[in-house]
């Protein structure tokens, strides 16, 4: 059974697996693994896949107070959605029934833990170093508390400042109708 199959009853289901897969789509540029330097196997690509998965629910928490519920109701499908994905990874790279709820469990909290610290990070500052910093640790794995982070965080730093703000200008009903747009990573790395 694949992915979209599950979500044939539900128009809301679909909306959701919509905006996953623009998401994933988007994580698979290149650029994110020649320009910003993420590692190219499969825990870069989660942590870039989660990095955009982060913005959009971050943007779904703002808006009109007449999308507010269905703003929260898209932002958990989609994560339903995306852990229901990483789930569908791990089973078809051969893990184990035992350790693929334990693996999917261990990304849910990695994920709690850096939405939180990119949350904050933006809140600071969306110019600030806090974003390279956070970048840092959790997408490099580079000890966030250098002085000055490397320039590959202080690029990616400022893709996630740009793609906020393109979230931003993005209405509610258009994010609603399964439509996304992120800024293209190639003309942020340089």
């Amino acid at each position: 059974m694949s992915l979209l199959s599950i979500f044939r009853s539900k128009p809301q289901d679909k909306i959701a697996a919509q905006l996953y897969f623009k998401i994933a789509e988007h994580a698979r540029d290149p650029a994110f693994y020649t320009d910003f330097g993420v590692a190219d196997e499969l825990e870069g690509r989660f942590e870039v896949l989660a990095l955009h998965l982060f913005l959009l629910m971050r943007r779904l928490k703002t808006g009109s107070e007449e999308t507010a519920d269905q703003r929260a109701d898209l932002a958990q499908r989609l994560f339903d959605t995306f852990f229901k994905a990483m789930d569908d990874v791990h089973r078809q790279l051969g893990v184990g029934d035992m350790s693929v709820a334990r693996k999917v469990r261990a990304m849910a909290e990695a994920f709690y833990g850096r939405a939180a610290a990119y949350d904050e990070a933006l809140h600071e500052d969306a110019d600030s170093l806090a974003i390279a910093r956070s970048l840092s640790r959790n997408v490099y794995g580079i000890d966030s508390d250098l002085d000055e982070p490397p320039i590959t965080s202080k690029r990616l730093a400022g893709y996630v400042s740009a793609s906020a703000l393109c979230l931003d200008e993005q209405t509610d009903m258009v994010l609603l109708a399964g439509n996304v747009d992120f800024p293209a990573p190639k003309e942020m790395s340089s």
